[in-house]
């Protein structure tokens, strides 16, 4: 909390306060806040003085306060003083009462510290540090909260006292030079900017194991894994709370009959079945008993964290020989020889970084400096163990660093024995179990520009997918071709800029034109002229076609008129009427100048990569540099030419073919910032049909064995409820070709009739076509969620299908209840949904509105999450290009409704996962209230009512009524 601007002064930190604020409601008939209040003098990091307070500040508009200026609040403000105050993430009540009653206290916040010096820590609440770094909870009152607060204080104290003199002397210069109120916590004076990379840090990489082939595994005899699913099992012993599931043994012994034969199967298992034991215990035992291989895709981090972090290492407490390892993309891991690069001239032009700090949210030397600590604290190299809020505001600082398969030197790289990337490779090979995300799993098989020298992944026959019902959107971004507005103008710039391509080759050339015989010493400026030539020309073809014919294009396809300011947005299918539109025809001519300006720049820089391959007998040093200059030149040239075939795709009448036919479209959107410019956004893209055909040949045929699992594959309880998930999968596809395939559904263990309600507000209206702007669907709608949250006092998710439907609903119901002391958070805003997320399951009264990333994946068990509101059914949006050519191609090729066949299914298990969010454990209890009453209405409800779990019915209630059931539900009187 920043009220006053930090001025530098002498070392504040020998003398200090720590300031803990704890907020509490009550309604005794006026709104009331109740905050109590410690702080701690501080002086050489000793306790010298305490003051511990309670105050009840009233909430109504028209109290300024004045009843509590006297007593306790000024003895407040005495003892503060004119102190240094620390405190550490201070909440919204906090932050109100300091701005209302004490204006122009500045405090400084201990979590940027806390951020700095623990990049890869992930959480960095008040609680998580307390744990990780003293093994303590935080419990108690405010006065204990502050006293373990100092000991943190303390803790970090004895970290940087412990650091090697060398980086603490760079951190505290880094920070002094951006005037940061923290740099005297490093050194007392400050200290100049030293110019080293500090890669000299990181060890070499040692692989300790030889690699497994991946070969066919050997039979397991089913005893082998029952034995540790029993009451006395090893399981029992090592898995606090590890309950018999009877579900989770069925599903263990069905994976390890598929490896075992050799079969494909889909296994629906239920929230709570504990799926992830229920594949990697038999997957285990497998791959250990025949020394092969089981890859393990998710499509979410923290299921990989989970798997990771938490079941793999429980799993080799009963299995010591096991090895086990996590692989991602090459661009999540930072490159070393990049970081050296950018980090070396960074030292070193001091006016560059204060030019860039004008442009960016986070000044370029705090960048360096978060990087710096993530250096010398990551295991894995990871830039995704940085907080993502961290991320963010790193993110354009992190493309200098991260590995890029265009200018990685392979064997070539002076810091191959440092690698992360081919660490995590080499790790891979030598593991049992390899645990990828769906993206990576399809880049493997695409190659995606990876080096020639092996495959992303080791040889692999057996295959567990988690998570399965993501498979088929994953398959389509990996085989579909796409370019846009925004790619090309950052290509230019990373050919342009001056630590781009161009520049490197000429500082290149210039430099070793001693070593070039006559006839080669103009060769490669002669390319480079025309690379520099067509990229003159490409920035201009780039805005005509994206910024000029493609938004022709759309206005007339569209009818919207306009200079489309603003967030709106158009999305449209390339069909057969467009193509006779003169518009057309002049966005083909474009297309044709922009693809050929492309191909040009691809072709010289192949050309350049010609002479560079041919220079021999260097220094090392040029040798080094000219082997770097000749992989980025090639793997540039290559993706070049690949956004060359998606621009001809996307202009030609039928890409693909009759098995595996293409769709085509183009988004238009308006107000994308690119430097000083406001300019319109585009892109264009061409995106497979049948993906299921297409995952069968790619991924399916080479394998012995494939595992697909989730808590939503049916759409429906009946024996073809596995019909839709099977044929965009691949499954159907692979059983007419004689694989044989399985299918398993288990249900929750969970008692849904007696730990849950759903309750149907009937007589709502219908959610309109553009909701946000129904005003009497917007009354409707604040007053029963109003309602509700009051009467289940928070402890609420509420999930929308629309931001805007979400930030109108938020605005008008936040100011009112917030005073009842209901905290509303709200996604998209202030912080990151990690973050978000952890302050939902620590504040028990408050209440998150969320959007699409919220309706899965999200696991809160316990009090804080008691009430699911559903504000409508998720039917996804109709005029996206890619669903209506689906169920077109469902209706008019397969012969199907492709409303009923393809549009509701997709709506179905999107239900079926937001229901998933409420019941996390056999103590939670709750309701889901849905406020969407055409379930009750159209004749598709029975489809969304039959997608329900096992004791849970609809349960119809008018809208006034509702306060009373949640209320009638909680107190145990609703049975």
């Amino acid at each position: 909390m920043r009220l006053k601007a930090w001025e530098m002064s002498a070392n504040w930190i020998g003398k200090f306060i720590i300031m803990h604020i704890s907020a509490s409601r009550k309604d005794s008939g006026v709104w009331a806040q109740n905050l109590e209040i410690a702080a701690l003098k501080v002086k050489n990091f000793q306790e010298i003085d305490h003051l511990h307070v309670q105050l009840n500040l009233p909430l109504s508009d028209g109290d300024k306060g004045e009843d509590v200026k006297g007593g306790e609040l000024e003895g407040l403000k005495d003892f503060l003083g004119d102190g240094q105050v620390l405190s550490h993430q201070l909440g919204v009540e906090e932050e109100a009462f300091l701005s209302r009653f004490m204006p122009g206290l500045y405090i400084l916040d201990t979590y940027e510290l806390a951020l700095m010096l623990y990049p890869t820590m992930g959480s960095h609440s008040l609680s998580s540090l307390a744990k990780k770094l003293l093994g303590e909870e935080i419990r108690g009152d405010a006065l204990t909260k502050a006293r373990l607060h100092l000991k943190l204080i303390c803790a970090w104290r004895d970290m940087i006292a412990g650091m090697e003199s060398s980086l603490r002397s760079q951190t505290s210069a880094l920070l002094y030079t951006v005037n940061s109120p923290w740099a005297c916590f490093f050194s007392a004076r400050r200290t100049k900017i030293i110019s080293r990379s500090f890669t000299g840090a990181i060890p070499e990489v040692q692989i300790l194991h030889e690699e497994i082939e991946g070969k066919p595994g050997e039979w397991v005899e089913k005893e082998e894994v029952e034995s540790h699913l029993t009451e006395d099992g090893v399981l029992s012993r090592k898995m606090e709370g590890f309950e018999i599931r009877e579900e989770q043994r069925s599903m263990a012994l069905e994976v390890l009959n598929s490896l075992n034969r050799g079969k494909f199967l889909a296994v629906e298992a239920g929230t709570g079945v504990g799926k992830s034991i229920a594949y990697l215990l038999p997957s285990c035992i497998f791959a250990l008993k025949g020394n092969t291989r089981v890859v393990v895709s998710t499509y979410t981090k923290g299921l990989q964290d989970q798997l990771f972090e938490g079941d793999l290492p429980l799993l080799r407490q009963i299995f010591p020989l096991l090895r086990y390892s996590r692989l991602k993309g090459r661009s999540n891991y930072l490159c070393l020889r990049k970081w050296e690069d950018w980090s070396m001239g960074m030292w070193g032009d001091f006016g560059k970084a204060r030019e860039e700090s004008l442009v960016r949210e986070t000044h370029p030397y705090l960048a360096c400096l978060y990087l710096l600590m993530f250096l010398y604290q990551t295991k894995e190299g990871d830039l995704e163990e940085l907080p993502l809020e961290l991320r963010e505001s790193l993110h354009d600082y992190l493309e200098y660093v991260r590995s890029t398969p265009e200018e990685c030197l392979g064997f070539n790289c002076p810091f191959r024995k440092k690698c992360w990337v081919e660490w995590a490779r080499k790790r891979s090979a030598a593991s049992h179990i390899v645990i990828v995300n769906h993206a990576l799993l399809f880049s493997d098989i695409m190659g995606d520009l990876e080096s020639a020298e092996h495959s992303i992944l080791p040889r692999y026959l057996y295959l567990i997918v988690d998570e399965a019902h993501h498979l088929a959107g994953v398959a389509t971004e990996a085989f579909s071709s796409s370019f846009s507005l925004r790619e090309g103008l950052l290509l230019v710039d990373r050919l342009e800029s001056g630590r781009g391509l161009l520049r490197k080759l000429e500082r290149f050339f210039l430099e070793i034109s001693e070593f070039l015989s006559f006839a080669l010493k103009e060769q490669p400026f002669i390319h480079l002229r025309r690379v520099e030539e067509s990229l003159s020309e490409l920035r201009f073809q780039l805005k005509e076609f994206f910024g000029t014919s493609l938004m022709r294009l759309a206005r007339v396809s569209s009818g919207v008129e306009g200079d489309w300011r603003g967030d709106y947005e158009v999305k449209l299918r390339v069909i057969g009427e467009m193509r006779g539109l003169q518009e057309w025809g002049e966005l083909e001519a474009d297309g044709a100048k922009l693809a050929g300006s492309l191909e040009e720049i691809a072709r010289a820089l192949s050309q350049v990569e010609k002479i560079l391959i041919s220079l021999r007998d260097m220094p090392n040093r040029l040798e080094e540099e000219r082997s770097a200059l000749q992989v980025w030149c090639g793997r540039m040239a290559a993706r070049i030419s690949g956004y060359v075939e998606a621009i001809e795709d996307f202009l030609k009448e039928s890409p693909g073919n009759s098995i595996h036919p293409y769709l085509q479209w183009f988004e238009v959107s308006p107000s994308w910032r690119y430097g000083t410019d406001v300019i319109p956004g585009g892109a264009i893209y061409v995106a497979p049909v049948d993906v299921g055909s297409l995952i069968k040949d790619k991924l399916l045929l080479p394998l012995i064995t494939g595992v697909f699992t989730s808590a939503t594959l049916r759409t429906d309880p009946s024996p073809s409820g596995f019909h839709f998930f099977a044929e965009w999968s691949g499954l159907t596809q692979l059983a007419r070709e004689g694989g044989e395939i399985a299918y398993l559904s288990l249900g929750s263990p969970f008692d849904y009739s007696s730990q849950a309600r759903f309750l149907v507000t009937w007589d709502l209206p219908e959610p309109p076509p553009q909701a946000e702007k129904d005003r009497d669907y917007l009354e409707n709608l604040k007053k029963v969620i109003g309602e509700a949250l009051t009467a289940s006092e928070g402890k609420a998710l509420v999930l929308f299908t629309s931001y805007r439907l979400l930030d109108k609903v938020f605005d008008e119901l936040s100011s009112t209840i917030q005073r009842g002391g209901i905290n509303f958070l709200r996604q998209g805003r202030e912080m990151s949904n990690a973050r978000l997320l952890e302050r939902f399951r620590e504040d028990v009264r408050s209440v998150l509105f969320a959007t699409s990333s919220f309706w899965e994946g999200v696991d809160v068990p316990g009090e804080s999450l008691s009430l699911l509101v559903l504000t409508r059914l998720p039917f996804p949006y109709m005029g996206e290009p890619l669903l209506e050519g689906r169920m077109e191609y469902v209706r008019s090729i397969k012969g199907g409704d492709g409303w009923k066949d393809y549009y509701l299914p997709q709506a179905v298990m999107q239900f079926r996962q937001g229901l998933g969010r409420l019941i996390r454990s056999g103590s939670d209890r709750g309701v889901i209230l849905l406020l969407d009453p055409r379930v009750t209405r159209r004749g598709y409800g029975g489809d969304f009512l039959r997608a329900l779990p096992p004791g849970l019915s609809m349960e119809k209630v008018k809208a006034h009524e509702v306060a009373v059931y949640i209320k009638e539900f909680f107190q145990g009187s609703l049975r």
